[in-house]
């Protein structure tokens, strides 16, 4: 009688699903307080779903990474991959709130267009991807400076009553690079981060050890001291009550240091 060989079934990180957990359960909060809860909203709620989306968006430039290295996945995979995510986009947009796709900028458009914007990105050398990242961080507020920040950001509806103000090519351009829900600036640059710690996390064990918590305590502490001193206006916008609207240099740098503790849990 032969017996079927069968392989063994690759490892599941633990780590990856915790944080596929943690990030659903603050994003169901954060995008409920709209409608469940009145207005103004606890600050500490406001505080807990202030996390979700970092940790998603991260957690999708990670996965990319993780699964090209893996399956060896093309370009043409992610780029199949991110026009089916803007196509969703697009549907919720005009089935389920009634509005012109491609305006606003919600978080699943930024998500289509991060697959295979992380895929190009794991393409470059180290010191190319860090000053890539870097460089998005830095250049946010002096973007949102230059161009301003709309609140809350433009959302043209189908329904031919629909009241259009201050429409153009400009300001949906400006909602894709700045001010949208969710746009590039900076919010591309945690895709990015995701997929740049993938090089790194195989090294937690000495790497945790010294420059990692040097690092990401320096981070934590400079991100604190900058968005304590300038915390942003913290908009809350159409009832969504994140403390990132907009979000400041203090805020994404307290972010990344969150990001550097879950990459090296295990």
């Amino acid at each position: 009688m032969v017996k079927k060989l069968r392989s063994n079934p690759p490892k599941r990180d633990a780590t990856l699903d915790t944080l596929r957990g943690i990030a659903i359960l603050t994003m169901l909060a954060a995008n409920l307080a709209a409608s469940a809860l009145r207005e103004p909203h606890p600050f500490w709620f406001r505080f807990f779903g202030t996390w979700a989306a970092p940790l998603f968006i991260f957690l999708c430039g990670y996965l990319v990474m993780f699964t090209a290295e893996r399956k060896h996945y093309g370009f043409s995979h992610y780029l199949q991959r991110g026009l089916l995510v803007l196509a969703i986009a697009a549907l919720v947009d005009i089935g389920l709130w009634g509005l012109y796709p491609f305006v606003s900028v919600d978080v699943l458009y930024l998500i289509g267009l991060s697959l295979p914007a992380a895929y190009f990105f794991r393409c470059l050398p180290g010191f190319w991807q860090g000053l890539v990242i870097a460089g998005m961080f830095m250049v946010t507020p002096l973007l949102q400076s230059v161009l301003g920040y709309s609140s809350p950001p433009t959302e043209i509806s189908l329904l031919p009553d629909g009241e259009v103000v201050g429409v153009s090519f400009g300001a949906i351009l400006k909602h894709w690079l700045i001010d949208g829900w969710f746009p590039v600036f900076p919010w591309l640059g945690f895709s990015f981060l995701g997929a740049y710690f993938t090089k790194i996390r195989p090294f937690h064990t000495s790497f945790a050890s010294r420059a990692h918590w040097l690092l990401s305590g320096g981070l934590f502490l400079a991100g604190t001291i900058v968005w304590a001193s300038r915390p942003g206006p913290l908009l809350t916008r159409n009832g969504y009550s994140e403390l990132f609207y907009p979000p400041t240099l203090g805020y994404c740098l307290v972010a990344i240091r969150l990001k550097f503790c879950c990459c090296f849990v295990s």
